[in-house]
């Protein structure tokens, strides 16, 4: 498997290809700062030559924001659809690995945030309608999408991510493993091995890249279990690389959420992480 890192690339020029490389890595992943760039082919190429140049390979492309894929509203969804196969598209010329897909909410305030019916039935049954008419865009493309859960999001549960996958049933639909965003309470954030296994058990035969995190309890009245850096929480990191390993010998864990400071001690942690579990990452 590879190491990549997410947030370092921003607009994609040459000098932050080689803030990337310099940091130790051979693949990232980045968010297309608009859509309007996404059907730029200049400007595309640009960035293909900038990456090229440096070896540095696109390990995910992700999209801005775009329309929610659950939204009640049929035009809503179908607009964010049409925004992710303009991304599709935009990741072929980029020779990108995969695009990332965030589920979305009904929750106006973003895709992450929490809404009383994203987990009801009828949300999920309108995500897997938006994701059953975008495959086609991946499929023609030969893509793959790398779809992401969250416990505020639609697909809040390892069992939810599989009902879904399975409904749309597209071999491109893929899974984008990241266990922190499962974390829904104080007891998995301290012990989340069980978590861990459930994931990959039930999903490990769909994961295409992770995300690389830790998870901690913030010392505050209300519980609030936050994200930082590995190696500074309570994620089994072992079980997670070795069973990562296991099943996409051949993908990426992708160190993300962190400002360019904090990435050294994070590669440096998995690094250390890979060696006590015996897997090995590849080019870095």
């Amino acid at each position: 498997m590879k190491l990549g890192v997410a947030g370092v690339l921003a607009e994609g020029t040459l000098d932050e290809v080689r803030d990337v490389r310099r940091l130790g890595f051979s693949t990232a992943s980045w968010r297309l700062p608009s859509l309007d760039l996404a059907h730029d082919e200049d400007a595309l190429l640009e960035v293909r030559d900038a990456l090229d140049a440096e070896e540095l390979e696109l390990c995910q492309l992700l999209p801005p924001e775009y329309p929610s894929l659950v939204h009640p509203e049929r035009e809503v969804r179908a607009a964010g659809v049409e925004a992710l196969a303009s991304v599709i598209r935009a990741a072929t010329l980029l020779r990108a690995e995969n695009v990332y897909v965030r589920p979305g909410s009904l929750n106006d305030a973003g895709p992450w945030t929490p809404h009383p019916e994203n987990h009801a039935p009828e949300t999920r049954i309108r995500l897997v309608e938006s994701l059953r008419a975008l495959v086609p865009h991946a499929e023609k493309a030969g893509i793959p999408l790398a779809l992401e859960g969250h416990a505020v999001s639609p697909l809040d549960t390892p069992e939810a991510v599989r009902q879904v996958l399975d409904e749309v049933a597209s071999p491109l639909l893929r899974f984008n493993i990241d266990p922190v965003n499962f974390v829904r309470t104080i007891d998995q954030a301290y012990q989340n091995t069980a978590l861990l296994n459930e994931l990959f058990d039930l999903l490990g035969d769909s994961i295409i890249a992770a995300h690389a995190k830790d998870v901690t309890v913030g010392n505050r009245l209300i519980v609030h279990i936050e994200e930082c850096v590995p190696g500074q929480g309570h994620l089994d990191q072992e079980t997670f690389l070795r069973r990562f390993d296991d099943c996409c010998p051949t993908g990426v864990l992708i160190i993300e959420h962190l400002p360019p400071d904090r990435i050294p001690e994070a590669r440096r942690a998995l690094l250390e992480f890979a060696r006590r579990t015996g897997v090995y990452f590849q080019g870095g």
